[in-house]
């Protein structure tokens, strides 16, 4: 295997471990580096390793060259060679630009796109939506709707923007803004060019020069001429059009995308696999979260190797000072992590609690356990670093008698005004799971979702006794929060007496497979989900205060 390597077997995978070569390593470095085989067979494992060892052994090569390049100061590059690389990155912008206007929404397509907006079925959720929840849902349609409308305009304006900005780099000798560029042609091009080298700096300058042609040209054709020509001596010879050079063989815009998958790329793999078999509603809300540490990188095309203790503590960082329903509050809306955090310094809304920022980082965890699995990480980089919840700081409290009698003794129980106004005194009467479901959790202890979700055949007759089961089985959407949470619930005399076994004789009677028909499923797979915000309205009009309550706690 030679002098520098060792494959080892760490968990189920084989790694290659490499000691880096003493003139290589930077002061404070690590000593070795660890490189995932992504096989869990000996034989291909150490097959592999012969062939990233060589790979290994040429970088340092080059490094060496590079090293030594920087010290006789004498340039490696010839005009020659700048001029090639400056028009193939010249050409491949303009053909990025031709794939990108492929892209844009035609004519036809806003027009659909504003039928779909007028069709009320766009929004599934609209007929179960009132006040502030209705305004949102509409409001986030029409901002979806006006952005896809204007993606051209957006587009043409971002181009001037941008040139504005290179012309201003270029006369202040600014590269930051092209350094992407240089970087992946050096890698392409295996050029033994180091950074911030004199030659570095040429190549930079080259590649600027280039890119401000190139959105020239794409600011001429927002106008509809296709024919012009780079005025810059340094390209005046390339043509307008034509493929790339055969020594760049794909897009530098490409580059990672094609030696590692995407973050988002690999977790729809995780999604399809599903490894922990959680809910798929669980799944989008994971999908959600890391969208948002995605967001929050500094390179948003960061391939999954990319993710270290760094990245994550710095997003820790920001969630820990993210405000409540974020994505629901027009100043915040389509803002980055990082510009909502900055805005709600100005804003002062709560941020979420230390235990919604924990619920971030276990998704974030139990993704990056997949990626460890699969050799795309060799550590899990949140591990470790969970905030610490004083779980006695926040405590659930019963609801006091007063509160119970608040809503036993209001209108819901003895007639209300209509079927959305619980609150206010009237002629109307319910016998559904508005009437029953805080009732059935005072006296068994259950959850609402637990409750909501009950069938007919759960409420029986045995051994004498009724009781309620609580169980995952029977229905579709149906679930406990944990497996030991199925279990048996004697029912209290007191439901009897209020009529709960007669109620659930008639709903059996009438061929209903569930005990609550009325309650439906909402976007999130939750039968609760729509009832629990339209009780905790109840609540607060009824002058219970809405807080870390628990009902169950009450009885």
């Amino acid at each position: 295997m030679g002098r520098y390597t060792n494959v080892v077997l760490r968990g189920t995978m084989y790694y290659l471990r490499v000691a880096i070569p003493a003139d290589l390593k930077p002061a404070k470095a690590r000593a070795e580096v660890w490189c995932s085989l992504r096989t869990k067979d000996e034989r291909k494992a150490r097959q592999a390793a012969h062939e990233k060892l060589a790979k290994m052994q040429a970088d340092w090569s080059l490094q060496r060259e590079r090293l030594a390049n920087v010290e006789s100061g004498v340039a490696i590059l010839s005009q020659d060679q700048i001029h090639e690389i400056a028009a193939d990155f010249y050409r491949q912008e303009l053909l990025f630009d031709e794939r990108r206007r492929t892209e844009t929404p035609t004519p036809s397509d806003v027009d659909e796109a504003r039928a779909r907006l007028l069709n009320s079925k766009c929004l599934p959720d609209l007929d179960r939506l009132e006040g502030q929840d209705l305004e949102l849902a509409v409001f986030s349609a029409s901002l979806d709707f006006i952005a896809f409308r204007e993606t051209a305009k957006f587009d043409s304006d971002t181009r001037c923007r941008l040139a504005s900005t290179l012309r201003r780099h270029i006369a202040e000798s600014e590269y930051a803004l092209i350094k992407w560029a240089a970087d992946a042609m050096i890698d392409l091009k295996r050029l033994p060019i180091a950074k911030e080298s004199r030659d570095y700096k040429r190549l930079c300058l080259a590649l600027l020069r280039a890119w401000i042609e190139a959105i020239d040209r794409t600011i001429e054709r927002d106008s509809g001429n296709w024919g012009g020509a780079p005025r810059d001596p340094l390209l005046a010879a390339a043509p307008n059009t034509g493929a790339a050079t055969a020594s760049v063989a794909i897009m530098l815009r490409d580059v990672d995308v094609e030696a590692e998958p995407s973050i988002s790329d690999l977790f729809e793999r995780y999604a399809k696999e599903n490894p922990n078999n959680v809910k798929g509603d669980t799944i989008n809300q994971s999908r959600k979260i890391i969208a948002l540490f995605v967001d929050s990188l500094s390179a948003l095309r960061l391939p999954a190797s990319g993710i270290t203790k760094k990245e994550v503590r710095n997003w820790k960082a920001l969630l820990q000072l993210m405000p409540v329903k974020a994505a629901e509050i027009g100043a915040f809306r389509g803002k980055t992590i990082a510009k909502v955090v900055e805005l709600n310094q100005t804003e002062g809304r709560p941020v979420i609690s230390a235990k919604t920022v924990n619920k971030y980082l276990s998704a974030l965890g139990a993704f990056c356990s997949w990626l460890v699995n699969h050799g795309w990480l060799d550590v899990n980089p949140v591990d470790g670093l969970l905030v610490r919840v004083d779980r006695d700081r926040h405590p659930v409290h019963p609801y006091s008698i007063d509160e119970l009698n608040a809503v036993f003794s209001s209108p819901l129980y003895s007639g209300c005004q209509s079927e959305t106004e619980w609150h206010a005194s009237g002629n109307v009467t319910f016998s559904d799971h508005r009437y029953w479901l805080p009732l059935l959790a005072l006296f068994t202890g259950a959850r609402m979702g637990e409750l909501a979700q009950l069938r007919t055949a759960d409420v029986r007759a045995q051994h004498g006794s009724w009781i309620i089961h609580i169980t995952r089985e029977g229905g579709e959407g149906k679930s406990t929060k944990t497996k030991g949470s199925q279990r048996v619930v004697p029912l209290h005399s007191a439901l009897v007496d209020l009529g709960f076994v007669e109620f659930a004789k008639r709903a059996k009677a009438g061929e209903e497979a569930r005990l609550f028909p009325a309650l439906g499923m909402n976007a999130r797979g939750q039968i609760a989900g729509d009832y629990s915000r339209s009780y905790g309205k109840f609540l607060e009009k009824v002058g219970v205060k809405i807080g870390p309550k628990d009902i169950r706690q009450s009885n």
